[in-house]
């Protein structure tokens, strides 16, 4: 039977108090309608509460008509919402437009948070995990984020004189890169705000990361981003390539699909499992979020510590998925 009205109510509020504890106990054992599973999201959006809304999202996709929680995230600055919503929801151009207006509207009243820099549309299209790596606003967004300090759309980077090097890094043709390079291009050349670096990992290319690597391209958060992506065979190529296991790259690793292989392989490379990300979540944390409990247990059997609270929540999930 679908939850009531009152009980949806009952969450919501335990949510808005700041009880997360009452909030999950309500939570269990709730059939949940899309609209109601909405409004309880909405509601952690607003205060922050990603381990509340990721049971709540748990199997299901979040398609929503009105605002999406990810704004409501987003306009609050709350960046782990951010980051749990980007893997459990649906997400058009449009909602992803909008939260990034959003992102910035926040920072311009409380500053970029310590650590996290001043996020570029194309890290804020990395973080959103999205695979449509041409940049979308052409056309359609016609605000300050898309012009530079002459007024010319700072995205406007003749993509078609760069297409064959696209085409060949997704296709596995490395010619056109290979010519490019020879012919002098920089290897950290961007394409609309993404480095050629960044190209080769998106699209799962160990030889074109290879290439660019002899070519002295930059790999800082390189590890990070292809942990992010779930890519174990590049991980381990870049690792074996002299990258450094980073504590970033075991969070960024929390957050793919299948992240256990990943995890062992970093930790085994010396990576730190007590580490935090960006947003100030510990790994550990991050796990519980994206439900998680045995990479909660191989990040403890590392040395990270966990607060009795977080174990218990990882305790749950893992009787939820026997």
């Amino acid at each position: 039977m679908v939850a009531t009205i009152q009980q949806v109510e009952q969450v919501t509020g335990a949510v808005r108090e700041g009880d997360s504890h009452r909030a999950l106990d309500l939570i269990h054992g709730l059939d949940l309608s899309d609209e109601q599973a909405v409004e309880i999201v909405r509601a952690c959006a607003e205060r922050n509460e990603p381990v509340i809304a990721s049971v709540v999202l748990r199997g299901r996709s979040l398609v929503t008509d009105g605002e999406h929680p990810l704004v409501v995230a987003a306009r609050a600055g709350h960046f782990a919402m951010i980051h749990m919503l980007a893997k459990r929801s649906d997400t058009t151009d449009a909602i992803v437009l909008e939260a990034f207006a959003a992102t910035h509207e926040y920072r311009a009243v409380a500053g970029p948070s310590p650590g996290d820099g001043d996020w570029t549309y194309s890290e804020f299209l990395r973080v959103m995990r999205m695979r449509e790596l041409r940049d979308p606003r052409e056309g359609r967004y016609d605000d300050d984020y898309d012009e530079d300090e002459d007024g010319d759309d700072e995205y406007e980077d003749d993509e078609e004189e760069y297409d064959d090097i696209l085409t060949g890094l997704e296709e596995g043709d490395l010619e056109p890169l290979r010519d490019a390079l020879a012919g002098g291009l920089a290897p950290d050349h961007e394409i609309s705000g993404v480095t050629l670096m960044e190209f080769a990992i998106d699209f799962n290319s160990v030889d074109a990361v290879k290439l660019l690597m002899g070519a002295g391209a930059s790999t800082t958060s390189a590890v990070g981003r292809a942990a992010g992506w779930g890519f174990v065979e590049l991980v381990e190529v870049m690792l074996d390539s002299g990258c450094e296991a980073t504590g970033e790259a075991v969070c960024e690793a929390l957050t793919s699909d299948d992240p256990l292989p990943i995890l062992e392989l970093l930790l085994s490379r010396g990576a730190p499992a007590e580490t935090r990300r960006d947003d100030g979540m510990t790994a550990v944390e991050v796990a519980i979020y994206e439900g998680r409990p045995k990479a909660v247990s191989l990040l403890i059997e590392h040395g990270a510590s966990a607060p009795e609270a977080a174990l218990e929540q990882a305790r749950r999930q893992a009787r939820e998925l026997r």
